[in-house]
């Protein structure tokens, strides 16, 4: 018998508080729920000349967020400065596909590489 739509984990867009994000994917990941923040590893030098790897979002403020129907409802209500999740212009969240993401992933990974 197939799962009711709702029931399935879908992946999700939120804008989030900036500059809390690696608190909120923290926060998620010990209620069991599976998060990606996107960051581009970036080499820059410092005031002495020497190479340094840092790591800058890609979207401040955005997160994609793995979870159910009821996850997500539960999810806005935790205070964790999720602002909202991206509509899909017809008053519902925007699902993304997982062969979506799982592409997208794959992509930073690739481009991460230093």
């Amino acid at each position: 018998m197939p799962q009711e739509p709702d029931s399935q984990p879908h992946w999700f867009v939120a804008d989030v508080k900036p500059n809390i994000e690696k608190t909120i994917v923290d926060a998620l990941s010990k209620k069991g729920i599976a998060s990606y923040f996107p960051v581009q590893k970036t080499v820059a030098l410092s005031g002495d000349k020497k190479a340094k790897v840092i790591t800058t979002p890609i979207s401040p403020g955005v997160l994609y967020i793995r979870c159910t129907e009821e996850q997500r409802k539960y999810i806005l209500h935790l205070g964790l400065h999720i602002l909202r999740f991206v509509g899909d212009g017809h008053g519902r969240p925007k699902i993304i596909a997982d062969s979506d993401m799982d592409e997208y992933i794959h992509q930073l990974d690739i481009r991460n590489e230093v």
